[in-house]
């Protein structure tokens, strides 16, 4: 089958929705389909069999797009329109795949070109304008509302992230046809060795002491001002903590390290910026826990999948955005204070087999439910149901 994916989005960068889509192409590659991926002119390449990255050519003065909407993102989705639209005159599809808002375009020219039309649900898209305060105002909300609607409404096949994605959709279309295909963890190589575990936690200052780690984006809903003012309260009470903080912009890290600062914990902080993803692996084995302070939303972050396949114990906030993946069985949940997050850290330090039993229990979970084995099913089967659909239409019109 020949794809035609839509994906308005740096691609690839070291955040979650261009991961998403890499990882679409490669499941989409190693289930036999062709795809030629339509993305903006940002991004470094990857390469999988059969699949080919077209960039829309680049706009004055537009030099990249930050995370969540953008003013900048309207001429490039022009662009992206615009070279959809040619690349289907041009050439014969069996499928239009979009992400995120390309939704509003797979469902326009799905129904131009008479083809079926999978969409990507990476978020709501009201709730994201929301989420980043971005015109969080009652006629954009409503009117983003309606768009979404349009979308679902136009698409023959749905991804929802999250199950909290997929009732968002059903109650906006009740008879649309959703499957929740959740994201994979984005760590490459077998479990690195205790020799590869010392030697990076010498090179990163993290010989000492019990380490709280923390990797993912530093936007303002990742909750790392709570984290701060957690660990504050935790570094009182075990002064050879150290907090662990990979990733953020350098306008972001400067902030984080103002707010450290403040909090009298700088100099208990390791904070290096975005690493290599192949580092990822060895990065979380060298944290004694891995944190997810998530203060709003309710997508699932990305980051949780690794957590999960780590060997490492998780704390988390106890939020929807969480908890549909992880439980008690599998983490520490607690509430969204820094005395909560505090108490939780606490709670892992003094118990070292509890730290065991759930990084244990964590991996089982991942490995039952979000490898990629796993994921590649769900996408086929979504895929086999859509021109199943199609063709029941087909002969009923007959």
């Amino acid at each position: 089958m020949k794809i035609l994916m839509i994906a308005p989005e740096p691609v690839f960068r070291l955040r979650g929705t261009p991961f998403s889509i890499r990882d679409r192409c490669r499941a989409l590659s190693d289930l036999g389909h062709t795809v030629d991926l339509l993305t903006y002119p940002f991004g470094d390449d990857f390469v999988f069999p059969n699949v080919a990255i077209h960039r829309t050519r680049r706009i004055p003065l537009i030099k990249d797009v930050k995370i969540g909407f953008s003013f900048a993102k309207i001429p490039l989705d022009a662009c992206l329109f615009v070279k959809a639209f040619r690349a289907l005159k041009r050439a014969s599809y069996d499928l239009i795949h979009t992400h995120e808002e390309a939704g509003m375009m797979g469902a326009i020219l799905s129904r131009k070109f008479n083809l079926p039309h999978l969409y990507d649900m990476h978020s709501s898209l009201p709730q994201q304008f929301e989420n980043y305060n971005t015109l969080n105002v009652k006629s954009v909300m409503n009117m983003m509302r309606r768009f979404e609607k349009y979308i679902l409404k136009h698409s023959q096949g749905i991804i929802a992230i999250c199950p909290h994605l997929k009732e968002i959709a059903l109650k906006a279309v009740p008879d649309a046809n959703v499957a929740v295909i959740e994201n994979l963890a984005q760590m490459e190589g077998e479990i690195p060795s205790p020799e590869e575990i010392r030697s990076f936690k010498s090179k990163m200052g993290l010989e000492d002491g019990f380490v709280v780690g923390y990797t993912g984006t530093f936007e303002i809903n990742q909750g790392l001002e709570l984290l701060i003012d957690a660990f504050a309260k935790f570094h009182n009470r075990i002064p050879s903590s150290c907090l662990y903080l990979v990733g953020g912009t350098g306008e972001q890290i400067e902030n984080i390290k103002n707010l450290s600062q403040k909090a009298g914990i700088l100099n208990a902080c390791r904070i290096p910026g975005k690493l290599p993803r192949a580092q990822m692996g060895v990065v979380m084995a060298s944290c004694d826990v891995l944190v997810s302070p998530r203060i709003i939303g309710t997508n699932t972050p990305l980051k949780l999948y690794s957590y999960l396949k780590s060997g490492v114990p998780i704390l988390a906030t106890d939020l929807l955005t969480h908890t549909q993946v992880l439980d008690r069985s599998v983490a520490v949940l607690t509430e969204v204070s820094p005395e909560a997050v505090c108490n939780g850290l606490l709670e892992l330090y003094a118990n070292p087999d509890k730290r065991k039993d759930l990084a244990a229990a964590a991996r089982e979970r991942e490995e039952k439910y979000y490898s990629y084995p796993a994921y590649k099913e769900k996408l086929a089967a979504l895929i086999e149901g859509i021109f199943n659909m199609e063709g029941d239409h087909e002969s009923r019109a007959s």
